[in-house]
């Protein structure tokens, strides 16, 4: 049988903390989504749904907070 694996996307303005979370979560059989910030991923969500996200508080042009309110407001498919 051939499962799927879970998409996580990681958004976060730093390399490292990206980079750790893209090799933990791919050991483990995640596939690994990257986003910069909240405007990124908004776009990357667009054109494909992920099951779980993973983003940081403090990022520029768009914050994690302003990022998850924009993001319920879409109504995307979850």
């Amino acid at each position: 049988m051939d499962e799927r694996k879970l998409k996580v996307l990681v958004v976060d303005d730093a390399n490292l903390v990206r980079l750790y979370y893209r090799e933990a979560l791919e050991l483990a059989g995640f596939e690994v989504e990257e986003a910069l910030n909240g405007l990124e991923a908004l776009e990357k969500l667009l054109l494909d749904p992920v099951d779980l996200l993973i983003v940081d508080v403090n990022m520029p042009q768009m914050d994690g907070i302003t990022f998850l309110r924009a993001l319920r407001r879409l109504s995307l498919p979850t």
